[in-house]
């Protein structure tokens, strides 16, 4: 069967509000591309019974304390975190969505329980973790079924 790309208005909509039921499972699965460690987990949810959905953290070992959580649907883009990001000549942890692949992104502060990840060379044991578990509540997508692995070699690709 092939999945069509990308999200309708109203499936963006669902997935980013209190009723949505999206649920990320299994082991955190890390893989290095052009330097970046990506670790993905698969998110179920009723209105995609097809699948199509993931939960990916992208890891920088140039850039430690910059972790970006993005929540993929059907290869595309819904919304995601950046921690410590720069965005129009700020730096600063925010979130990022759109409505349709087609919309501009809203960007917004991340709110104040979101963890506080210094700007550091070596971050410290848990934070990719929290960052992680963090997003994915700020992503409406609940992690308990979610084994955490942190990335290999402290998120440093061989």
């Amino acid at each position: 069967m092939t999945v069509a790309r990308g999200f309708t208005r109203g499936e963006g909509r669902y997935l980013l509000s209190a009723d949505s039921d999206a649920a990320a499972f299994g082991d955190v699965v890390w893989t290095s591309i052009n330097g970046v460690w990506r670790g993905s987990v698969p998110v179920s949810c009723s209105w995609f019974p097809e699948g199509g959905l993931r939960a990916e953290m992208q890891v920088r070992p140039r850039m430690p304390s910059e972790p970006t959580v993005v929540y993929v649907v059907r290869d595309s883009h819904l919304a995601r975190v950046d921690t410590n990001g720069a965005h129009r000549g700020r730096r600063f942890s925010h979130f990022q969505h759109r409505q349709t692949p087609e919309d501009p992104e809203v960007t917004e502060a991340v709110p104040t329980w979101f963890v506080d990840v210094p700007l550091v060379d070596t971050v410290s044991d848990g934070t990719y973790a929290r960052v992680f578990r963090d997003s994915c509540r700020l992503l409406r997508i609940n992690t308990s079924a979610v084994r955490w692995i942190d990335p290999p070699e402290g998120g440093v690709p061989r």
